[in-house]
C-alpha cells in the first residue's frame, strides 16, 4: 500500500511544470514519526515543529557561525526605544505562499491569540508583552510590562501565523465550550508558508510532499556568509519507523537523509556504508525520570528523593550507553557551562550500591513507610502498587526501555514495585498532558542556550492538562524564584538565582535528570552538499536553505 501511495506521488510530480529539474533537486528524507500535528499552537512535538519551521518563519535566527542573533523576518536589530520598556520591529518586505504580503497584523493577531488562551508551550514567550501598537504595515512597536530578557531571547525568535486563514478557527474557537481545547484540536487543511518551503502533499501517514516557496523573501541574500536559496525544488518526506529499512535504504541512495539520532548502537555500521558521512553534534537535551505529583505516594518529596539515591546514572552511561554519553545530576545540563550548577551532584555520591539502599530505606522509614516482606508499605498503611514507568517505544531512543528496566531493579531493593508501558511518541505526550500516568522516562531533544525554560517546565501556572509541568509541580518559592530570574538582566545574580532554582529541584525531586549523549545523524555526501552543523543537528533551516545537488542523479533512485 505504502509504495503505491509513493509510485502515485511521484506519477503526480511528474506531470508539474519543471519536473526535469525537479527530479535532480529533489531530497528524500526519514523521519521514524510523522508530525502529530500541523496545528501551529498544537504542534509542541520534534516532528511536528522540524516540518513547521520550514513555513512558518520568526522574526530573527541564530545564524550558523557563533550562533549569533540575525534578523530574518525582520528587517533589522530591534530598537529599544525612549519609552520605558518599548522595542520597535520593523519587518522586511515579504509575502505568504498566496501572494499577500506578511504584515505586523499576522504577528499582533498571533500573539494576541497565544495570550487570550494561553496557550501552552506558547504563552511563556509572550506573557511579558502588555502592548502592541502598529505604527505601519511593516512596524510594531512591543510595550513589555518590565524588563524581559527572555522576550529578546525567545519572543523574537518565536515564528507567527497568518491572520487570513486562521481567523475563522480562532473565532470558532473563542465560541466553544472549551475553547483551548477547541483551538489546539484543529487540524487544518493547509498550512500557510512565508518559509523557504510549501506543503504540496501530505499522504497521512506516510509521505508529505514540500515545494520550494517562490514567494520566499529570503532568496538571493547573504546572510552570515550564506548565499540563501533554497536550491531544492522538493523535499519529500517518508515516515518509517523501521531503523533497518531505512538504513538499508541510504545505503542504496534511495534516501539522502536520516531525520533523527541514531542508535549508537549502529553507528560503527553505518560508518563503514560508501558515501555516507556521519554528523556528530552534542545534544543540548538530555533524557530524564519525571513522576506525577498528584499521586500518592509520588508526591511525597521523601519518596521521590530515595529513588533519586538508586538511580545510578553513572551506571547507565557506562552500561547501557556504552560510554557514549554523560550523566547528567542538574534539570541544565552539564555542557550548558554558564546556567548549570556544578554544585549539584549526585545525591549517592561516593557510596556502593547496599550504601545507597540503606540511605534510602532509612529516609522512607523516617518518613513513616514500612515493609512486609520486603514489600514497601505507605505510611497510610497501604501496600504500594506498582510504579508504572511510562517510555516511548522505536528506534530513536532503543535504550529507554533498558532504563527504565535498570530503575525497575534498582527500586525492587527498597520494595517498590515496578511494570513498564510502551508507547509512541504521541501518546506517550498525550498522556502526560493529561496527567495520565506515574513516572514516565523523556527527554528534552533541544534545549535554548538560555535557561528560562526550567520557568516552563516546573511553574505552577503550567501545572495543569496541556500544560509543559508535566509532573504537576507546585511550588510557590520556586515560582517566585524563576519569575525574579526571568526578569533579571543583572548576568551575574541571574546566574545565581538560576543555581538556587537548580538545587530546589534537586532537592524536591520532581525530576531526575539521567543522562545526555551525542547526536549522530547520516546523509549522503554524493547526491547534495552543504549540510550545516548546529547544536541540534544538521537538519535545520541554515541546511535547507543551503543545500545544493552536486549532480543529476535520477538514476540512483530508479
Amino acid at each position: 500500500m505504502k509504495k503505491v501511495i509513493f509510485c502515485f506521488i511521484m506519477v503526480f510530480l511528474t506531470v508539474q511544470p519543471g519536473f526535469a529539474n525537479a527530479v535532480e533537486d529533489s531530497i528524500h528524507i526519514d523521519m521514524p514519526n510523522r508530525p502529530k500535528s500541523l496545528n501551529y499552537f498544537d504542534a509542541t512535538d520534534a516532528w511536528s515543529q522540524k516540518v513547521l519551521r520550514l513555513f512558518h518563519m520568526s522574526l530573527y535566527v541564530k545564524g550558523p557561525t557563533g550562533g549569533k542573533m540575525l534578523p530574518w523576518l525582520a528587517e533589522s536589530p530591534p530598537i529599544q526605544g525612549k519609552r520605558p520598556n518599548s522595542v520597535t520591529i520593523r519587518l522586511r518586505n515579504a509575502k505568504w505562499d498566496d501572494g499577500s504580503s506578511v504584515t505586523v497584523e499576522d504577528l499582533m493577531f498571533t500573539v494576541k491569540t497565544i495570550q487570550k488562551f494561553k496557550v501552552p508551550g506558547h504563552m511563556e514567550k509572550w506573557q511579558d508583552v502588555a502592548k502592541m501598537e502598529a505604527l505601519d504595515k511593516r512596524t510594531l512597536r512591543f510595550t513589555l510590562k518590565g524588563p524581559s530578557p527572555g522576550f529578546f531571547k525567545r519572543a523574537l525568535f518565536a515564528p507567527f501565523i497568518q491572520k487570513k486563514r486562521w481567523s475563522q478557527a480562532v473565532l470558532s474557537a473563542r465560541a466553544a465550550d472549551n475553547p483551548l481545547r477547541t483551538l489546539m484540536g484543529f487540524a487544518p487543511q493547509t498550512v500557510s508558508s512565508n518559509g523557504p518551503f510549501i506543503l504540496q502533499t501530505y499522504t497521512e501517514p506516510f509521505f508529505m510532499v514540500l515545494k520550494e516557496n517562490p514567494h520566499f523573501f529570503g532568496r538571493g541574500h547573504e546572510m552570515d556568509g550564506i548565499l540563501v536559496g533554497p536550491y531544492l525544488n522538493t523535499i519529500i518526506f517518508e515516515f518509517n519507523p523501521d531503523v533497518q529499512k531505512s538504513l538499508n535504504q541510504l545505503a542504496k541512495g534511495k534516501i539522502d537523509f536520516i531525520w533523527w539520532d541514531l542508535p549508537l548502537d549502529f553507528v560503527s555500521r553505518i560508518s563503514k556504508i560508501p558515501h555516507v558521512t556521519l554528523y556528530r553534534t552534542d545534544r543540548t537535551g538530555y533524557d530524564y525520570l519525571t513522576f506525577n505529583l498528584e499521586r500518592i505516594p509520588y508526591a511525597d518529596p521523601v519518596f521521590r528523593r530515595s529513588v533519586a539515591l538508586l538511580v545510578d546514572r553513572g551506571q547507565i552511561v557506562r552500561r547501557i550507553l556504552k560510554g557514549q554519553g554523560t550523566p547528567v545530576y542538574s534539570v541544565i545540563p552539564p555542557q550548558n557551562t554558564l546556567w548549570s550548577n556544578p554544585r549539584v551532584a549526585d545525591p549517592g555520591t561516593g557510596l556502593t550500591v547496599e550504601e545507597r539502599v540503606e540511605k534510602a530505606k532509612m529516609l522512607l522509614q523516617k518518613a513513616g513507610y514500612s515493609w512486609i516482606k520486603n514489600h514497601l508499605i505507605l505510611p497510610d498503611g497501604q501496600r504500594m502498587k506498582p510504579m508504572e514507568i511510562l517510555t516511548t517505544r522505536g528506534w530513536h531512543r532503543p535504550f529507554r526501555l533498558k532504563v527504565a528496566l535498570t530503575i525497575k531493579k534498582a527500586l525492587a531493593k527498597i520494595g517498590i514495585p515496578v511494570t513498564t508501558k510502551m508507547q509512541s511518541l504521541h501518546q506517550a505526550i498525550a498522556l502526560l498532558r493529561k496527567g495520565d500516568f506515574d513516572a514516565c522516562i523523556m527527554g528534552w531533544a533541544n534545549l535554548s542556550h538560555d535557561p528560562d525554560y526550567i520557568k516552563t517546565f516546573f511553574h505552577s501556572h503550567e501545572a495543569r492538562v496541556g500544560g509543559k509541568n508535566y509532573a504537576r509541580f507546585r511550588n510557590t518559592a520556586f515560582d517566585e524564584l524563576a519569575e525574579k530570574a526571568s526578569l533579571e538582566k543583572d548576568s551575574d545574580r541571574r546566574q545565581a538565582l538560576v543555581f538556587d532554582l537548580q538545587s530546589l529541584i534537586a532537592r524536591e525531586a520532581p525530576c531526575i535528570p539521567l543522562y545526555t549523549g551525542p547526536r549522530v545523524e547520516a546523509a549522503r555526501n554524493d547526491h547534495f552538499q552543504g549540510w550545516i552543523k548546529m547544536p541540534a543537528g544538521i537538519g535545520n533551516l541554515w541546511s535547507f536553505v543551503n543545500l545544493k545537488p552536486i549532480k543529476p542523479f535520477g538514476e540512483d533512485k530508479k
